[in-house]
């Protein structure tokens, strides 16, 4: 019975809080309706650069990324890295820095072709340092050598299996790349 008044007590408390929110502005109805439905999420504002001599050459794009809870919805996509047309992606791994203490959370990696090319089926839930990668043989984008961006597209992660998620999920993203612009 606690359990079920609980639960009932954070539906309440989360909906005022969006009654607050929007009653301020602070939500758009495209938040508000990825709060209740399913939606993609760009969480690639902070991404850093990379080197200007790295033309031609294999260099790395390291970000480190903050999944709140509210975007811990299955179906759900995160738009994690840019990738700039001229690219060819080699691997993306991504380390746990802050797992979830959920029961269970699984994200596939990968883009608008392929939304588990690079890496099918990892869990948020493992121990801090836990490194996932793709694997030959299995993620297509690895087997095939890397994917080549005739244009400019993201690196998304999809949510697959959310079982009573806990607290933010804290990433590091790395994607080795080659830049085949002049």
């Amino acid at each position: 019975m606690k359990k079920f008044i609980l639960k009932h007590k954070f539906a309440l408390a989360f909906v005022a809080v969006v009654a607050v929110m929007a009653s301020f502005g602070a939500l758009t109805p495209a938040l508000a309706f990825g709060l209740f439905g399913v939606t993609t999420t760009d969480l690639t504002d902070s991404q850093t650069g990379y080197p200007a001599n790295a033309i031609g050459k294999t260099t790395r794009i390291r970000k480190r990324i903050t999944i709140p809870l509210a975007l811990q919805v299955a179906s759900d996509i995160v738009k994690i890295l840019n990738v700039k047309a001229g690219w060819l992606v080699k691997q993306v791994h991504i380390i746990m820095v802050t797992p979830t203490t959920g029961d269970a959370l699984t994200a596939n990696i990968g883009d608008g072709d392929g939304a588990s090319s690079f890496d099918a089926a990892m869990s948020l839930k493992g121990a801090a340092g836990t490194r996932t990668y793709g694997i030959d043989g299995t993620d297509a984008y690895i087997t095939s050598g890397g994917k080549y961006y005739a244009a400019d597209d993201t690196i998304d992660l999809a949510f697959v299996t959310v079982t009573n998620p806990a607290g933010a999920v804290v990433i590091d993203v790395i994607a080795e790349i080659v830049d085949f612009n002049d």
